[in-house]
C-alpha cells in the first residue's frame, strides 16, 4: 500500500514540474519577443503673414478726405510643409488718434465684420494659399480729423493686425465653420454684425 501512495504523489509532482516548465517558457517568450517600430508624428501649425502693397503716401492736410492705396492680403505660410488649414481675422487701426474716421475700401465679400470689430475671413485658408483682398484702399474722412491740428500729419501708420486659428476642432478633428472655430478659440460666441 505504501507503494501505491508514492506513485500518485510522484505523478502529481512530475505533472506540476511540467506545468511550471511550460509556463516559464511562455513567460520568457513573452518577455524576450519584441518588434521595434518608428512612429513618426508631425505637429501641424498655422503660421500666417500679412502681404501688403502700398505706394508712398503724401502728407494729409487737416480736414481733407484722402484715399490711401493699400492692398492687404493674408497668407497661410507653408514653407515647412507642416501648415494646417485655418481661419483668419484682421483689424485695422491708426498709430495716432488724430486721424479720425476711416472706411476700408475694396474688401472681398468673403470678409465679414464681427460684433467685436474684427473682420473674419469666412473661407478656410488652405496651406500655401492667400486670402482675397482684405482691403485695396483706406478712405480717411477729413471732416472727422482733429480740427485742432494746424499742420499736415506726416507720420502716421495704418496698422493691420491679424490672427489665425485652425479649421479643425483639435478634440474631434471635425471641420468647423468660421464662427465655430473662433468661438472655440476665444471661448465666447462670435457673431457677424
Amino acid at each position: 500500500m505504501i507503494k501505491h501512495k508514492k506513485i500518485p504523489f510522484l505523478m502529481s509532482g512530475f505533472l506540476l514540474a511540467g506545468v511550471v516548465i511550460i509556463g516559464a517558457q511562455s513567460a520568457l517568450a513573452y518577455l524576450t519577443d519584441y518588434k521595434s517600430v518608428v512612429n513618426t508624428i508631425k505637429i501641424g501649425n498655422n503660421t500666417t503673414s500679412i502681404e501688403e502693397e502700398f505706394p508712398t503716401v503724401t502728407p494729409i492736410p487737416p480736414g481733407s478726405n484722402q484715399i490711401i492705396e493699400k492692398l492687404v492680403k493674408i497668407t497661410n505660410d507653408d514653407s515647412d510643409g507642416n501648415s494646417v488649414p485655418c481661419y483668419v481675422r484682421a483689424k485695422v487701426y491708426y498709430s495716432t488718434s488724430d486721424m479720425g474716421i476711416y472706411t476700408i475700401q475694396g474688401m472681398s465679400n468673403k470678409w465679414v465684420l464681427g460684433t467685436d470689430d474684427y473682420y473674419y475671413y469666412t473661407d478656410i485658408l488652405e496651406p500655401g494659399k492667400t486670402t482675397e483682398a482684405f482691403m485695396k484702399s483706406l478712405k480717411i474722412i477729413g471732416s472727422d480729423v482733429n480740427t485742432n491740428l494746424t499742420t499736415e500729419i506726416e507720420n502716421f501708420d495704418i496698422n493691420v493686425y491679424e490672427e489665425s486659428y485652425q479649421a479643425k476642432d483639435p478634440d474631434t478633428q471635425q471641420v468647423l465653420t468660421w464662427q465655430q472655430a473662433w468661438s472655440k478659440a476665444l471661448k465666447k460666441p462670435v457673431e457677424a454684425k
